[in-house]
């Protein structure tokens, strides 16, 4: 009795004498070749109570960003209290976003992939009402 070689839902015959770690590396070599195409750069804002007010919240948005950068091709902005201090200490573009008309702000936010809402002493009684604002226009917008 023969044995046929198995085939797989895309037709794609596979012969009988293959083993799984040569089948493995074959899919290996295909994901790695897919994956060659021009990476995505990922349009990221971070919104928080940055621009030199607190030190721990700087350290908060230091780290936020240098994940994002090793993770991903990113272009970042930060919502900032103090652009110009943003943009210095962190060499990132920053805005002042509480300056901006909400027309303005939507734009910002149309442009995005993800909006973060970094950490840091931003949820209290004084402040939450304005910073979940951009998070309820991002979610408006269906930016993740």
């Amino acid at each position: 009795m023969e044995v046929k070689a198995p085939r797989l839902e895309s037709g794609i015959q596979i012969p009988a004498s293959s083993s799984v770690a040569e089948l493995l590396f074959d899919a290996e070599s295909k994901e790695k070749e897919r994956r060659r195409e021009p990476s995505v750069k990922y349009r990221v804002a971070i919104s928080g109570s940055y621009g030199g007010l607190n030190l721990g919240d700087e350290a908060i948005l230091e780290v936020i960003l240098r994940e994002l950068r090793a993770a991903l091709d990113v272009d970042v902005v930060v919502f900032s209290r103090n652009a110009k201090d943003t943009e210095q200490r962190h060499k990132v573009r920053a805005v002042t976003i509480r300056d901006m008309h909400k027309d303005a702000v939507l734009q910002e936010l149309q442009k995005l992939d993800l909006f973060i809402l970094g950490g840091g002493g931003i949820l209290f009684d004084g402040l939450v009402e304005e910073m979940l604002r951009d998070v309820n226009w991002a979610k408006e917008l269906n930016v993740p």
